[in-house]
């Protein structure tokens, strides 16, 4: 077998293993006469790439290699990777990027991508989706999805069932675990989105793991101004008024040359966002809010590195989320904000690591109605203003140190990883509830208990180990403890996976992984306390510990059939029990952690590459999710549902059985001077649920369907140069082919009209331009 000759030629000192070298710009062009060196201690091997950018390099023995690639007027970039029968290994020498900014290595590891790997900010920013923000980008990777009322569905779960991590730090909404307004697009240097990975370093999560590496500061100064000009509103042939406005400023370069580096994205966004089910003009939600994101990198000498990061984000929106059944006068108002900031510092000793990083967010947010008019729901309309008041404010601040031990040789090699966590968090807020009156039938009327307040302690710890058994077979396994305070609770997620390179072959690799995955418990739970009683009825708290879990395990085989081509099926199967709902039973409402969800996917993934950042992927992907509606969020979030209705364990509202995902970003002409991004989209329709008069459910919740979507959107795109300066024009349509996707139905079977659906988005224009350093 192969894996004998391995080991055989690795005794005679002949060289076993092949390591394969790209290097590249952020551009995609290749770098020629890069200088690339491979370090053991055994042995330093060195080459330079050819004019594709490509080098190779064989080496004696299967081991953990420091691999450094540099050229003239780039940072150099090293990491460590393990080395097997044959490794590709990639790096990025942006211009505007520094610092171990390296894309890919493809040994064998259990944390695989939800694209088969990570993808670049440069791909989303060319995507045919022309996203301004990260949360924009989300909907291209297979599994991540965006309901009718624009949330986020993550693997099968509401978004706080997930983490989301920008250079390794929580950067969720310490109240409600959501992710927020997230940071400008063109900050983003990689992003993976891990379903599940097998790694006890990753925590507070149940579905999946959103990791978001930002851009740095590099050798040479950078700048580019992004969609500069406003989108207008185009009504009947004509020009009424402006759509949006989203500029993007964006630079970055040395302070001090080799040592101190600075990066700022900056976005100011207002957005006007129309519904097709109210007349115009008064059928848009408007948004406005800056975005900042600024970053400094210093590297005081080769093997200590400090970043220090700052994100703000001011926002406001008038009108939120109208629709058939709210006009204007009965949607609420929203503004508030976002801030963070983090400081990392990272020291190499010897062959191990030390990182340690603080960071602090703080997050607040107010709702109010449009006026004091009695809110009242009719089977075809809602009258009046929003019934809702409420203030939120939380922070939260985080210390966590880890170490990365030097590869320990016991039949074969351990690369064993340790850290801790210590937590604070304090939130704090008051909810405020008017009369809601369902037409013909009766009022709810509430008692408002004033303000509430949750501070708590969070500590915990991992030790994992990338144990690299053979050089075709790694095991992961480690375990994560956590406590929490206001849980009273101590928890212990065992984790494992299998990393195979069938018969010795590195193009095709067998996962198999199992865990249990712990979830964070949002504090906004513990306003339930103080959360408005309805005249009648008594909050009931919950009578034992919330501790949501999940048992999840998966499979999947990926194949390379060649440097171009790449293909993955994978299943995945969790279970989750313990989740927070809110039930109505007789004359209490009690908040429960009894709630379950049971999840299963089967997808299909295909990419096709041109060269780097010019790709396409093709997914399918199979799904079934089935769980408890009265999900906590629904209630004690921002944004409260009105009407709270029994419990029932069904088909959730973000379940799709069926979706096939295709985008990337190719060539247009024969000379490659114009590129084309499409993004198509087939997939079925949501769930909805049938009301009666009483606005309860008429018949079992989430028994119906939209119709399928169909959406076929592009951007083409090319760059110029004009008197020295560089430019890039662009042209994008969406929903190409007019389909009928609407975004409402008429849900009350009082309604005559009962069943219809609304709001169809018709096909959309855009055209832009950018200005490039």
């Amino acid at each position: 077998m192969r894996w004998i000759w391995l080991l055989a030629a690795a005794a005679y000192g002949q060289p076993c293993c092949q390591i394969e070298i790209l290097v590249r710009d952020s551009a995609g062009t290749a770098l020629e006469d890069a200088r690339v060196v491979a370090v053991s201690p055994e042995a330093q091997l060195e080459t330079k790439t050819a004019k594709e950018g490509r080098a190779r390099l064989r080496v004696p023995a299967a081991r953990t290699y420091r691999l450094a690639a540099g050229k003239d007027g780039y940072v150099p970039l090293e990491r460590d990777v393990e080395v097997l029968a044959r490794t590709e290994v990639e790096f990025v020498l942006e211009k505007v990027q520094t610092q171990s900014v390296d894309v890919t290595s493809a040994a064998p590891g259990v944390a695989e991508s939800a694209t088969g790997r990570e993808v670049t900010g440069e791909q989303l920013r060319w995507s045919g989706a022309d996203p301004s923000r990260l949360r924009d980008a989300l909907p291209l990777i297979p599994g991540i999805n965006r309901s009718p009322e624009g949330r986020l569905q993550i693997s099968g779960g509401p978004e706080h069932r997930a983490a989301l991590l920008l250079n390794s730090v929580d950067a969720t909404d310490p109240v409600t675990g959501r992710f927020g307004a997230t940071v400008p697009i063109d900050s983003v240097a990689t992003l993976n989105v891990y379903r599940s990975p097998f790694l006890a370093e990753f925590g507070k999560f149940s579905t999946s793991v959103v990791s978001v590496e930002a851009r740095k500061g590099g050798e040479k100064w950078h700048w580019e101004l992004n969609d500069p000009t406003p989108e207008m509103r185009i009504r009947s042939a004509r020009v009424v008024g402006v759509r949006g406005f989203t500029p993007r400023l964006n630079f970055n370069g040395p302070l001090v040359r080799n040592k101190l580096y600075f990066a700022q994205s900056l976005e100011y966004a207002l957005r006007k966002v129309p519904t097709f089910t109210q007349p115009f003009p008064r059928n848009e939600e408007k948004q406005e809010s800056w975005n900042g994101l600024t970053q400094f990198d210093a590297a005081p000498n080769a093997r200590h590195f400090v970043t220090l990061q700052l994100h703000g984000v001011p926002q406001r929106i008038n009108h939120v989320k109208p629709g058939f059944y709210n006009a204007l006068p009965a949607t609420p108002g929203w503004r508030g904000h976002e801030y963070r900031g983090s400081l990392s510092d990272k020291w190499a000793l010897g062959t191990s690591l030390i990182e340690s990083t603080v960071s602090y967010a703080e997050t607040r947010g107010r709702v109010a109605p449009q006026g004091d008019l009695p809110y009242v729901l009719h089977p075809t309309f809602n009258e009046g203003n929003y019934f809702a008041r409420n203030e939120r404010m939380g922070n939260r601040a985080q210390w966590t140190e880890t170490v990365t031990l030097a590869p320990v040789n016991a039949r074969g090699t351990h690369h064993i990883k340790i850290g801790s966590i210590a937590v604070r968090t304090r939130v704090g807020g008051e909810y405020h509830f008017r009369p809601i009156t369902i037409a013909a039938f009766e009022t709810l009327r509430f008692r408002n208990l004033g303000p509430y307040a949750v501070n708590d302690w969070e500590a915990g710890g991992f030790a994992q180990d990338h144990w690299v058994i053979s050089p075709s077979v790694s095991l992961d396994y480690g375990v994560r403890a956590d406590w929490q305070k206001v849980t009273t609770a101590a928890r212990a997620a065992p984790r494992a996976g299998l990393s195979w390179s069938l018969f010795g072959d590195p193009a095709t690799v067998l996962r198999i992984g199992y865990g249990w995955f712990y979830d964070r418990v949002p504090l906004a739970a513990y306003g339930f306390d103080r959360w408005p009683v309805r005249e009648g009825f008594t909050n009931i708290l919950p009578q034992r510990r919330l501790v949501p879990k999940t048992q999840t395990w998966n499979l999947s085989l990926d194949r390379r059939l060649s440097q171009f081509f790449h293909v993955r099926a994978g299943y995945q199967e969790s279970r989750s029990s313990g989740l927070i709902v809110l039930q109505p039973i007789e004359r209490r409402i009690e908040l429960r952690g009894e709630g379950r969800a049971a999840y299963r996917q089967l997808e299909l993934l295909t990419r096709l590459r041109y060269k780097p950042n010019q790709e396409i992927l093709v997914s399918y992907v199979r799904a079934f999710n089935r769980g408890n509606l009265n999900d906590f969020s629904e209630f004690l979030g921002d944004f409260p549902a009105p009407i709270l209705r029994p419990d029932f364990r069904v088909e959730m509202t973000g379940n799709i059985p069926h979706r096939l995902l295709i985008w990337g970003d190719v060539p247009f002409t024969r000379k490659r001077n114009w590129r084309i991004a499409p993004v198509i989209e087939y997939r079925t329709g949501f769930p909805w649920s049938a009301l009666n008069a009483q606005q309860q459910y008429a018949e079992p919740p989430n028994s119906r369907r939209y119709p399928n979507f169909l959406s076929i959107d592009f951007r083409l795109a090319r760059d110029l140069v004009w008197k020295d300066r560089k430019f890039r024009i662009s042209f994008a349509m969406f929903n190409v082919t007019n389909h009928w996707n609407p975004d409402s139905v008429r849900v009350n079977t009082a309604d005559g009209l009962f069943g219809q659906f609304l709001g169809h988005h018709a096909r959309r224009y855009r055209l832009d331009f950018d200005l490039l350093n």
